[in-house]
């Protein structure tokens, strides 16, 4: 099970790292609980902070990350938001790969194009979705989806 808590955990974890680099780091979240999500809380917190991790990598100094929660009839939704480069619609197809990087400049040892691929499994297997599109804030949006 999943409280409604664990994006603002995630949050917490990143709270230094954005004041070093001025990103404004905020969560969105319901004014009353959603319930809880049966599911294993420290994978969707890996895939969170997975999420979270890239916005970082690829937000500029003095830009925003936004995390929400959310509820519809079928799914609980979180949603990782960055005012960042974005994604191309081709860049898209393949973020989910395995060791994909889209950013040549991200050949650093620390980064092997991993990140996204486990987030993805962890999704599946949860019966979820992860899908990424434009962010309203101008550079990607993350959606996971968990069933209710």
């Amino acid at each position: 099970m999943i409280p409604d808590i664990i994006p603002l955990a995630v949050i917490e974890n990143y709270e230094q790292a954005a004041v070093e680099k001025k990103i404004n780091l905020t969560a969105d979240m319901p004014d009353t609980p959603i319930g809880k999500v049966v599911c294993d809380s420290g994978r969707i917190e890996q895939v969170l902070t997975i999420l979270v991790d890239n916005a970082m990598q690829y937000t500029p100094e003095g830009g925003t990350i936004r995390i929400s929660l959310g509820k519809d009839r079928r799914h609980y939704i979180f949603r990782v938001e960055d005012s960042g480069t974005g994604i191309s619609k081709e860049q898209r197809e393949k973020i989910f790969d395995r060791f994909y990087r889209g950013d040549p400049a991200r050949s650093a040892r620390e980064h092997f194009g991993l990140g996204l691929s486990i987030a993805m499994e962890i999704v599946m297997l949860h019966q979820g979705e992860l899908s990424v599109d434009d962010s309203d804030l101008v550079g990607a949006a993350f959606t996971v989806r968990l069933p209710v």
